[in-house]
């Protein structure tokens, strides 16, 4: 649809589902062409689109999916709206000196290329970095495609270069229960000490994440265990992807059966309350 009805070749598409906990998605890319500059103004221009789908979202493709490769304006980004002579602030030309294609009409004022960058890559020109954003419900499932593909040839090749690490829908956060001796949740009295681990995943790691949670269980404290961990919340520091409290097991030489230490952390990272638990039990005989 997006091609305006021309034959499209050598489609690559990448589909997937995510489940956003802010209210925004972003990520950032490059789209890069050997249509240009000689087929700026043409109507064979190569599909390109990054469509979302999902709660509150009404547009025109298919599945009811808007394209949010767009400049900030709104303009759909393509060969003939990003290119040397319309929005060239956000276009780079890679064709040097001397080269033909040059001497094609539509290729009047473009840019002279030097430098590494017409060695190292072969494509002729690509955009500036430019950040796909779309607004979102948090906690409910969207679908997003990236699709490109050579629109009515298949010679004349484009990409779409995605920034690693630049998908950003928010941040989510877990914590799990770390026993070294059993490798497990499982603690056994005088048989070693254990931790209660919190890891961040996604979000900006350059933000410290603040993780609130409570603690629960039948297991008492002071009488059980000895532990700093009380209701309250942790904090993850900026570029640290996890953090863990120690939780020191008594051997109260008591019989009582299995008992927990249970954390469910109260965290708007995340759409379900994640929940970390440890069993404290018996010392074998």
């Amino acid at each position: 649809q997006i091609a305006g009805g021309i034959a499209i070749n050598d489609a690559a598409i990448l589909r997937f589902d995510f489940e956003p906990t802010e209210p925004q998605v972003t990520f950032r890319y490059v789209f890069a062409s050997e249509e240009y500059c000689d087929y700026v103004n043409s109507p064979f221009n190569d599909a390109f689109g990054f469509f979302l789908s999902g709660p509150g979202i009404n547009g025109p493709y298919s599945g009811q999916a808007i394209n949010i490769a767009t400049l900030p304006n709104g303009t759909a980004v393509a060969i003939n709206s990003v290119n040397h002579q319309t929005n060239p602030g956000f276009y780079v030309g890679n064709i040097p000196a001397g080269d033909p294609q040059l001497n094609d009409p539509d290729c009047a004022g473009h840019p002279i290329a030097a430098g590494q960058t017409v060695q190292d890559c072969q494509y002729d020109g690509w955009t500036t970095i430019l950040t796909a954003v779309a607004n979102v419900i948090p906690c409910e499932t969207y679908s997003i495609k990236l699709a490109v593909g050579d629109g009515g040839d298949n010679a004349f090749d484009s990409a779409v270069f995605l920034e690693a690490n630049s998908f950003a829908a928010g941040g989510t956060a877990e914590v799990i229960a770390s026993v070294p001796v059993t490798q497990s949740g499982d603690a056994y009295e005088g048989c070693g000490d254990a931790y209660f681990v919190f890891n961040r995943s996604g979000g900006d790691p350059s933000q410290p994440l603040v993780i609130n949670f409570t603690v629960g269980g039948t297991a008492t404290a002071g009488v059980d265990y000895n532990s700093t961990i009380t209701t309250g919340s942790i904090t993850i520091p900026p570029f640290q992807n996890s953090v863990q409290i120690p939780v020191f097991i008594i051997n109260d030489l008591i019989t009582e059966g299995a008992e927990s230490i249970i954390l469910t952390l109260k965290d708007p990272c995340n759409c379900t309350n994640a929940v970390g638990m440890m069993f404290i039990l018996d010392k074998h005989p």
